[in-house]
């Protein structure tokens, strides 16, 4: 478990990398300055009874903190602001899911995240510590619009990663004529279909979120979520562009296979042909009639190989300059 606070205003920052929960509650007046409260931490961990009996969090809400399979989701209840979606990660090819939930009460901003160390906010922890920027100066409420933002951003990295290796498939089926495995491809699609399933409802809650910003959100903040809207209408139309180029990668798979299988059956196809003619000569000398003169004739043996090899030699020759083979 790990528990990171911020404190700020216009005047300065106050920054705590690791402290106990039961420690900032004694410090710390909450009813002054900002606050940010992140805390990395697994499900079962006794903090969130503390932290949910000192907000005295809705149980309905603390159910969807825990539920690591919740959609991306905003509702408010008894007056905290609460919204909840996936950090995306790929790693070493694999996909990896981080549930990331924010409570939004006044001036407190928690977020709580369940799964994998690290997120991706550390350009907004930049910007408090070295007070660049508009974050310090404004609320936690544009302190929670900068981080979603922040994790939007994270899935253009996330998208850009599938693309590119898209494109290197595209490249080996094209360009350098190399034999993809399948497998590979259908992964990509499953992680395309995951990606998607924790991308799309955001556009739904944003527009809530957007709904109700007046009694959550300075009016000079509304402007950072139609920024929010901006950025899961460029990610839906990067999804769309990613699945067009996967389909089209396997229906140049399947043309490939098709192409591999006609060139073989067009090969045995020809040496069929060119073994028709010598089966046919083969089949007249083994007919049981009691006169053939070759039989006798001292070159008849070498004579009939000659005129196979030639007859053979002549198909191929055929077939090569009609481009059949």
């Amino acid at each position: 478990m790990k528990l990171e606070y911020f404190q700020f205003d216009e005047k300065e920052t106050i920054h705590y990398p690791s402290v106990s929960w039961e420690e900032l509650m004694n410090a710390n007046e909450m009813s002054v300055k900002n606050h940010w409260f992140n805390v990395e931490v697994d499900a079962r961990h006794h903090i969130l009874d503390q932290i949910s009996a000192t907000w005295e969090i809705h149980p309905l809400l603390l159910e969807d903190i825990l539920t690591k399979d919740q959609l991306p989701k905003y509702e408010v209840i008894d007056g905290i602001l609460f919204f909840s979606l996936k950090m995306i990660w790929i790693k070493d090819g694999k996909l990896a899911l981080e549930h990331l939930s924010f409570l939004l009460n006044k001036n407190q901003l928690l977020t709580i995240q369940d799964g994998i160390r690290g997120d991706v906010f550390e350009q907004v922890r930049n910007r408090l510590l070295q007070r660049t920027g508009k974050v310090h100066q404004k609320g936690a409420d544009f302190l929670l619009l900068r981080l979603l933002n922040a994790v939007m951003e994270s899935y253009h990295v996330v998208l850009d990663d599938l693309t590119e290796r898209i494109q290197q498939l595209e490249s080996d089926l094209l360009l350098q004529n190399k034999q993809v495995n399948l497998f590979h491809i259908l992964e990509m699609k499953r992680q395309w279909a995951e990606i998607r399933k924790w991308i799309a409802p955001l556009a739904y809650v944003v527009r809530d979120l957007k709904a109700e910003s007046h009694d959550y959100f300075e009016p000079s903040n509304v402007a950072y979520i139609n920024e929010l809207q901006d950025q899961i209408h460029n990610l839906m139309t990067d999804l769309e562009l990613a699945r067009e180029a996967m389909n089209n990668l396997i229906d140049i798979h399947r043309e490939n296979q098709g192409r591999t299988t006609n060139d073989i059956i067009k090969t045995l196809t020809v040496i069929s042909a060119i073994f028709i003619p010598l089966t046919f000569i083969v089949g007249i000398y083994g007919m049981n009639f009691e006169v053939f003169p070759e039989l006798k004739w001292k070159y008849g043996y070498l004579f009939i190989w000659i005129v196979m090899l030639l007859v053979a030699a002549g198909m191929r020759m055929y077939f090569v300059r009609r481009k059949w083979w």
